[in-house]
């Protein structure tokens, strides 16, 4: 078995035998099987290609997988709330603009995304007064009828 334990690299595993076989490609964090006979691993960085060729003698069995829990599976739909929203359009906004992106690249960090939105909201006095005066208005209101 291949594991792909890096963050960035995909592998392509081919065929070098008389046992062809569709190319196999192995995504960061991802695992494959290595067919029996040889096989080429193929990756390559900015400056350089990489190829390992590499012989399975024996045939590999697939590990036994356990039986499903028991627990329900969830039915319903997700409604995100407003902030939960906002949360979704931030992350997803640099796959929007450039669909070809690599996701792990353009998507911000928490990090990124909170000093973001901080940048975005009204920061003056005035507009925090403005802000905060719908809301003790309505407290008052509710204070006062109770």
């Amino acid at each position: 078995m291949v594991k792909n334990i890096g963050n960035f690299l995909t592998v392509t595993m081919s065929s070098t035998s008389n046992r062809a076989y569709s190319p196999i490609r192995v995504v960061p964090q991802s695992a494959a099987i290595i067919p029996l006979g040889s096989s080429l691993l193929r990756f390559s960085t900015k400056m350089m290609r990489y190829e390992l060729e590499l012989v399975q003698g024996t045939p590999v069995t697939e590990p036994e997988v356990d039986s499903l829990p028991n627990a329900e599976f969830t039915r319903n739909t997700f409604e995100p709330n407003y902030e939960q929203h906002r949360v979704l359009e931030a992350l997803a906004r640099p796959l929007l603009k450039d669909p070809s992106a690599v996701p792990r690249v353009v998507i911000p960090s928490t990090k990124e995304l909170a000093e973001e939105s901080t940048s975005a909201t009204p920061t003056s006095a005035s507009s925090q007064r403005a802000a905060w005066g719908a809301c003790t208005t309505r407290a008052k209101r509710t204070w006062n009828a109770t």
